[in-house]
């Protein structure tokens, strides 16, 4: 029975079974690190490439900031000049409207409390002060209007090549269509 054959059987020994089968084992298993360190190295590419796409959402958060920080900036600016524009009609009126009013007042007060004869000894001065506020037509103090629409802001993105990603379109849409309802200029835009 030791001999190595048994009617049409082959036998072997236990320990070259073995060590052929543990051979087998460790040649699978060579295989299976070798596919495990594949794997690894896979899954380090795709975690780079998850930080790389996180950097560039970053950066382009950042660009867009420094954008609207600079859009708003210069609509600020452009608010500062047409408010200067308008105070200063609005301070050129004031003061006339105070001088009318003073003198209204000072006339009327002259009516209530000087004598009949005073007033007509003083009839040609009051019609001559008159005479020169009328002198100056009001058409003088018509102020040109400012307009309330303020240049767009988009142009303000000073780069010959903007890459905008679909989101970013969207964000721009918004803006727009917020901002005005103008076309947006931009010299070329790329959607990714």
């Amino acid at each position: 029975m030791f001999d190595g054959k048994h009617a049409q059987h082959a036998f072997r020994p236990l320990d070259e079974v073995y060590n052929e089968h543990v051979k087998q084992i460790q040649s699978e298993m060579d295989q299976l690190k070798h596919r495990h360190l594949e794997l690894i190295s896979l899954f380090q590419d795709v975690e780079k490439n998850v930080q790389i796409v996180k950097q560039a959402k970053e950066e382009r958060v950042r660009e867009l900031r420094n954008a609207i920080e600079l859009m708003i900036t210069r609509l600020d600016s452009q608010l500062k000049s047409k408010l200067v524009t308008l105070m200063g009609q609005r301070s050129e009126l004031f003061q006339e409207i105070e001088l009318l009013e003073a003198l209204l007042q000072g006339v009327q007060t002259e009516l209530d409390t000087v004598s009949r004869a005073e007033i007509i000894n003083r009839y040609p001065e009051i019609l001559a002060l008159f005479a020169e506020v009328h002198r100056k037509p009001t058409t003088t103090f018509a102020t040109t209007p400012v307009p309330a629409d303020f240049i767009r802001c988009v142009s303000c993105l000073d780069s010959s090549y903007v890459r905008f990603s679909a989101s970013a379109l969207r964000l721009c849409f918004l803006l727009h269509t917020i901002v005005s309802n103008r076309c947006v200029c931009v010299k070329q835009i790329t959607v990714r």
